[in-house]
Order: structure tokens, then sequence, then C-alpha cells
């Protein structure tokens, strides 16, 4: 347990430690505001007596805080290789050669294990606020959907991504105006971005000599188990 505590300690720390500069201390601003949002949540969870909200709130607190550094270095690496199909090429070709060897969140099976459990930590926060419990019903889904993403299955990030394209489908069918349609769009190109770059790296990986073999049953045997598991679970506490 210690263990596990010094190594979370040192992977925040190396988030935070990242930026330099006058970037720095803009992700420093917004985490302090993103901190004390944080904390208005949580007071207004406790004030109004929801359970489920202040749960939410409190998982969600950490992420809101840590939000600015992780999107600062998850655009940078993005941003590097949209235009450039080469650079593509290279960086998915360096991350399969590399991949026990590179930090977690420098891969982009990381960027989508992270990117997803941030849409799990809106989503329950937003179904919490909102007190449509029926949403926490994704946590069944995605929790799994995680696991098997950290396990590197090249398959889960083809699910994801229509997964993804499902869920901003039907939230552009009931957008009530342009603005919510625009920011749709660009939610959905950029998660699917990266889960279609994190199934290439996975291919990429499988091509090259002497890789092992995954332990896909047992795997999927544990993600079937928990999703069974968590949909009976949250079925019992919602209704």
């Amino acid at each position: 347990m210690k263990y596990t505590t010094s190594v979370l300690k040192e992977k925040i720390f190396s988030w935070i430690a990242e930026p330099q500069g006058k970037v720095r201390l803009i992700c420093l601003l917004f985490s302090v505001l993103l901190g004390f949002a944080a904390i208005l949540m949580i007071i207004a969870s406790v004030a109004s007596g929801s359970v489920c909200g202040l749960i939410a709130s409190l998982v969600a607190a950490p992420l809101l805080v840590l939000l600015p550094f992780y999107f600062y270095h998850f655009f940078r690496t993005m941003l590097q290789g949209v235009a450039d199909k080469k650079a593509r090429r290279r960086e998915r070709a360096r991350q399969a050669e590399e991949y026990d060897n590179l930090p977690f969140r420098r891969t982009f099976r990381g960027m989508a294990f992270y990117l997803t459990g941030f849409i799990l930590a809106v989503t329950m926060l937003m179904g919490a606020l909102s007190k449509s419990y029926d949403i926490f019903f994704e946590l069944a889904l995605i929790a799994p959907m995680m696991y098997l993403m950290y396990r590197g299955y090249r398959w889960i990030f083809v699910f994801a991504a229509l997964w993804w394209t499902f869920e901003k489908g039907l939230q552009l069918y009931v957008a009530p105006n342009g603005t919510s349609v625009a920011s749709i769009f660009v939610w959905w190109a950029v998660v699917t971005y990266v889960y279609f770059q994190a199934a290439k790296v996975e291919t990429a990986r499988a091509k090259l000599p002497g890789v092992p073999r995954k332990p896909w049953l047992k795997d999927f045997g544990l993600s079937l188990g928990a999703f069974v598991l968590l949909s009976a679970l949250l079925y019992g506490l919602i209704y």
C-alpha cells in the first residue's frame, strides 16, 4: 500500500512539474479555480443530502485539480501529429517498440484510458447534479472498458470509438443549438482520434516479433464479471 501511494505521488508530481514558465502559472491558476469549483460541488452535495452527488464530487475533485496539467501534455502530444501523417506513423512505431518502457501517460493507450476516465467522471457528476441517476449505469460499461484499455487490447479501442460515436450521435440528436453541435463534434473528433491511434499502436505492436500473447480470455472474463456485478449493485442502489 505504501509503495502504491509513493508511486502515485511520483506520477502526480511529474505531471505538475512538466509545464514550465508562463504555461506552468496558467495551469496552476486553472487548477486552483477548478479545485475551488470542486469544493463548491462537495458543499452543494452535502447541503442537498445527495449521497450519489457527494461520491461523484469526491471522485471528480482530484481529477479536476489535475486536469489542466493533463490537458497540457495531452494537446501538446496530439498537436504534434495531427497535421503530419509521417510524424504520426513514427510516433506509433516508437510507442509499439518501446511499449513497456514509456510512461503510461505518454502513450495513446494512456491518453485513451485517462480520457475515458474523465468522460466517466463528468458523466457521473452531471448525473448526480441533475439527479438523473440512471446515467450511473454508464459506470458498469466504462469501468471494464477502461480495464481492457489498460491491458492494451486493440479491439477495445475500436469498440470505444463506436460507443463514443453512438453517445455523441445521440447527444447531437437532442442538441438545442448550433454551439452545442460544434462542441459535440469537436469532442467526438478528439476522443475518436485518440482511440484509433491507440488501436493502431496495438496493431503495430502485434506485428513485432516475439511479442507475448495477452491472456484475453481471463481479462474478458474479469471484465464481463465486473460489468454484471456493477450493473447489479447500481440497480440495487438506484432502484
